[in-house]
């Protein structure tokens, strides 16, 4: 994960906000602020150089992740919280780089068959996600991958109707390509997504967190 100026992000932890009263979606009335507490993990300790970021779709560089101009702080008299203001809800991150500008050394994934897709590369045992750069149309980019460790690919792309689809394959299964170091996911991998009401980006998030009942198999 980078920033639209090319720096490394620590983690690829994403939050998406969306506010409910007795189930029902709550929208911000103008101009008004809505105060969100995210706690820290046990054991962790907080962290004054985090920052928060919001998703955008970059020019040229697919999706980036860009300051918001919000300050983090701790709650009062209880140290174990980020507090922040947001006056809309987006994709959200709390981060910080690494002073190096990303670049993306490992295999290519090609996707066949849809119209737009997101890439996620992940080792279901551990706290890592690899989201892959679109490089070309329908081909994306990811860091090096470790086979020992049994990698995933999580795909979620939509097709022209706006239709998304799910695909959750070991990378160990699919057609690997040596000369190209190229993986294939064909679009057989994929399956229908049940909830039209929900964004690519939520239904990437859900089958990252192993929420069942997402496709139709």
């Amino acid at each position: 994960m980078q920033t639209d100026d090319g720096n490394c992000l620590s983690s690829a932890g994403m939050l998406y906000v969306k506010p409910q009263i007795d189930n029902e979606v709550v929208q911000q009335n103008g101009g008004s602020k809505v105060t969100i507490k995210i706690p820290l993990l046990e054991g962790q300790e907080y962290d004054t150089d985090m920052k928060l970021y919001f998703e955008d779709n970059g020019e040229k560089k697919g999706k980036v992740w860009k300051e918001y101009e919000a300050e983090l702080s701790f709650e009062q008299g209880n140290p174990s919280y980020y507090v922040f203001e947001v006056s809309e809800f987006k994709g959200m991150n709390i981060d910080k780089t690494f002073g190096l500008v990303c670049e993306k050394t490992g295999p290519e994934v090609k996707i066949r068959g849809f119209k737009s897709s997101d890439v996620c590369q992940i080792y279901p045992d551990e706290m890592y996600l690899s989201r892959g750069d679109n490089i070309k149309r329908r081909t994306y980019k990811l860091d090096e991958v470790d086979l020992t460790k049994e990698p995933k690919v999580v795909v979620v792309s939509t097709d022209k109707h706006g239709i998304s689809y799910l695909a959750d394959e070991s990378m160990l299964d699919l057609k690997y390509r040596k000369r190209k170091d190229r993986y294939i996911v064909k679009r057989k991998s994929f399956k229908y997504v049940n909830s039209a009401d929900k964004t690519p980006e939520k239904i990437m998030c859900g089958a990252i967190n192993g929420e069942e009942g997402l496709v139709s198999r």
